[in-house]
């Protein structure tokens, strides 16, 4: 089912393209023919600027669907960022405390040899 306008659009552009398939040699225009064709010029025009708004709507919605994604990019990579310091953390901690572990064994070692050399 056609709206008024896409019928009325699909009309205009049977006699635009009747038009440009005239040779120049046909083109002999009465008063009521210039009418015709400059009603046809109008209505091309109108699809132009139909046109050319529908580009930048879409253009439009384009961009906004490109922030949504570079928002979300962003995101993901602050995400990542944070895994991975967190991680580096965790990493930083277990050798802590295997430093802590060895220090202590040394520690206690020392503590026995000390005994020992003031036992005898």
């Amino acid at each position: 089912i056609l709206t008024a306008s896409q019928s009325q659009d699909r009309q205009h552009m049977r006699v635009i393209g009747g038009i440009h398939s005239l040779s120049p040699s046909a083109i002999c225009l009465t008063p009521s023919q210039s009418i015709l064709s400059e009603s046809s010029r109008e209505a091309a025009g109108a699809l132009k600027g139909r046109h050319h708004q529908d580009l930048s709507r879409e253009v439009a919605s384009l961009r906004q669907a490109l922030d949504a994604q570079r928002a979300a990019l962003s995101a993901l990579q602050e995400t990542v960022q944070k895994r991975t310091i967190d991680a580096a953390v965790e990493a930083l901690r277990a050798s802590v405390d295997e430093l802590q572990r060895q220090q202590d064994l040394q520690a206690g070692a020392l503590s026995d040899s000390l005994m020992e050399l003031h036992n005898q």
